[in-house]
């Protein structure tokens, strides 16, 4: 059974084994930033189901994942937030700690 509502992976489900799946191989699978989110989800959803009893992840392609999608971090992670202001160097750091810890936790998961 496949879970579906997922744009950067997929998990399938058969019987007490469950499958997260990196499903962007036409982009290395690279990690966009809803894609952390996404895996949060997935083992949340995965730990409250009673019938799982392992996690398997992997991924398509010939790269499990050529890491962090650079592109959209470079404005979704580092970019001053979108509310067109300028702010100070620090304020900046601080914003893009701020999220890259976010995005930490969700591995936390």
């Amino acid at each position: 059974m496949q879970d579906t509502g997922y744009e950067s992976i997929r998990v399938e489900r058969n019987g007490t084994v469950a499958e997260i799946v990196l499903d962007r191989p036409e982009a290395l699978n690279a990690m966009r930033i809803s894609f952390f989110y996404e895996i949060k989800r997935a083992f949340e959803e995965l730990a409250a189901d009673d019938d799982i009893r392992a996690i398997i992840v992997w991924a398509e392609g010939r790269l499990f994942t050529a890491g962090l999608d650079l592109n959209e971090a470079a404005t979704g992670v580092l970019g001053t937030g979108g509310n067109g202001s300028a702010s100070s160097q620090a304020s900046t750091n601080l914003s893009a700690y701020r999220k890259i810890k976010d995005l930490q936790d969700c591995f936390t998961a």
